[in-house]
């Protein structure tokens, strides 16, 4: 029990960590803007109608052509960028913190082979 104590109080300095606020605060700008907010409706109402045309068996062409000019120009803008490097950056640190932690945990045998958890 009070080793999960530590993870929850790991947890939350984890959250106080710069590189973890950053994606927050690209999150924050990203949603907040009026410009980015018309991108991600125009590419969830794209969405919506692919996979509509998907349901009713309907000519994908066109509604694929849609789709693809929505992603491009959502992920083309400049905040959802910013945020999308954030977030991967926040990932890999946390991948990092992963590894480290559960690393030859528990060192396990299957069949002759190692495996260390």
């Amino acid at each position: 029990m009070e080793l999960l104590k530590e993870v929850l109080q790991l947890k939350d300095l984890l959250k106080k960590e710069d590189i973890i606020k950053q994606v927050h605060l690209k999150e924050d700008l990203m949603i907040n803007d009026e410009f980015t907010q018309g991108l991600i409706f125009r590419y969830q109402q794209a969405m919506s109608l692919y996979n509509d045309a998907i349901r009713y068996h309907l000519e994908l062409e066109s509604y694929q052509k849609d789709l693809s000019k929505a992603k491009e120009e959502l992920y083309s803008s400049k905040l959802v960028k910013e945020y999308l490097e954030a977030l991967k950056k926040a990932n890999e640190y946390l991948e990092t913190i992963k590894e480290e932690l559960f690393e030859n945990v528990i060192d396990l045998k299957i069949k002759g082979k190692s495996c260390n958890l």
